[in-house]
């Protein structure tokens, strides 16, 4: 399933619990995949802030949704 139907809360609420529990000095790196058509500024600002590797997923039946998530993203990032 797409996972940013969770919604940006449910990011910003498992970021929040990582930093509060992750013991000193580990290392934490986050990845998501996604088919991108929820991406707005918002959610591209969240990953930037928290270096998100995101991975973007093409199929024809999203492909114009997924053109019009795009330039928003590389104009956050």
């Amino acid at each position: 399933g797409e996972p940013t139907l969770a919604g940006l809360d449910f990011y910003q609420d498992f970021v929040s619990y990582v930093k509060k529990t992750v013991p000193p000095g580990l290392a934490v790196h986050y990845a998501i995949q996604t088919n991108g058509t929820l991406l707005d500024e918002e959610w591209c600002r969240f990953f930037r802030e928290h270096r998100f590797l995101v991975g973007l997923s093409r199929s024809s039946a999203d492909c114009r949704r997924w053109r019009r998530a795009l330039p928003k993203c590389s104009a956050a990032a």
